[in-house]
């Protein structure tokens, strides 16, 4: 299983020590460049200048898969992302500005419908299958809700939402990965793995507690397995590593994923109220590890809270890549470091903003 410090078994070190380099707005690490100018939603390229590579091959390509950013006014799918064609369950979603997430431009809100059950507001997100078989995966949103289990149990001690699903060929595999329910009125949090495990931290008595009312980040990292015992998953919420227990099923490379599903209500009875709504700030999906984040924390961590804004890469080679700089709900970017995670899981630091 992984450990609190790596959500892939890789240990949490930054590869560059000495900071002899400056560039314009960003003191850097030993061995890189910057071109480009600092300022939110522009372009930079970061050249690793050791001769390493130590970027490495995004597979793929280079930007994310899936990609809608709210938070920067799209008001669908971006022309960012890789994938054209995503579907929405459009009834349900509605872009909205009265709960941007901070000092952003908006967020796709839905309503939950209380006498339906079984849909996906996100429903198959379809995956590269030039990407075959898939060898990790990142599920990243920021998320806020108006309820949580509780408010959900009261409506209905059966209430059950599925988060994020891994479809197969025949569907819905055995290890897909739920999120968020409550199972049976039996007091606990019902948050699977990719079987039978259990988040036992940051959720409450019944789950979503700590989305309630409150914009925060979460983010699913995930090796595949096809083979062995075990895949490795890391649920991060702001930045901090969720704890798992119990068993992660192995995947069969017959049933390789193929798409995604998000946010599937679930019970054969209505739970929930009309005015319950859930609300992300951007939604990014892709194929591989591979991702380049700023930190408010100056050394690379997944032990305690802190606050992470995901850019957006639209150029990837193993000495460059190229990246839309997004600050999100960070109120500048003096004071935060640059990071660039690697296909591995281990975090390279790239430097610290002025």
């Amino acid at each position: 299983m992984a450990t609190s410090d790596s959500p892939l078994s890789v240990p949490n070190v930054t590869l560059a020590v000495a900071r002899p380099n400056n560039a314009a707005g960003i003191a850097l690490e030993s061995g890189f460049t910057i071109s480009g100018t600092i300022a939110d939603d522009a372009e930079i390229t970061i050249t690793d200048t050791s001769g390493q590579g130590r970027f490495g091959v995004k597979p793929g390509g280079s930007a994310p898969l899936h990609l809608w950013d709210a938070e920067y006014g799209d008001g669908t799918w971006s022309s960012l992302q890789r994938f054209t064609g995503n579907v929405l369950n459009e009834p349900l979603v509605t872009f909205d500005n009265s709960l941007s997430a901070g000092a952003t431009l908006g967020c796709l809100k839905y309503n939950l419908v209380p006498s339906e059950s079984g849909y996906h507001i996100f429903g198959n997100l379809q995956l590269d299958q030039d990407v075959y078989p898939l060898d990790s995966l990142i599920v990243a949103l920021r998320l806020r809700t108006n309820w949580d289990g509780t408010d959900a149990f009261a409506t209905n001690s059966s209430w059950n939402l599925k988060g994020v699903r891994h479809n197969g060929p025949s569907g819905a595999i055995s290890s897909s990965v739920p999120l968020w329910g409550q199972q049976g009125g039996d007091g606990g949090p019902r948050s699977s793995g990719f079987g039978n495990g259990t988040i036992y931290e940051g959720v409450g008595v019944y789950g979503m507690t700590r989305f309630k009312d409150t914009w925060r980040t979460w983010e699913e990292l995930v090796k595949f397995d096809y083979v062995g015992s075990e895949s490795v998953q890391a649920v991060e919420v702001d930045g901090k590593r969720q704890q798992y227990s119990g068993t992660i099923s192995p995947i069969n490379v017959a049933e390789a994923i193929q798409s995604l599903s998000m946010f599937q209500k679930q019970n054969a009875g209505a739970w929930g109220l009309s005015s319950h709504y859930m609300a992300t700030g951007y939604i990014y999906v892709d194929d591989s590890l591979c991702s380049v984040l700023i930190s408010n924390q100056a050394a690379w961590t997944t032990s305690q809270d802190h606050q992470r804004a995901l850019c957006i890469p639209t150029a990837w080679q193993s000495n460059e890549i190229t990246v839309r700089l997004r600050k999100r709900t960070l109120t500048a970017f003096s004071g935060n470091s640059l990071y660039v995670r690697l296909s591995d899981g281990s975090v390279i630091k790239i430097g610290d903003f002025d």
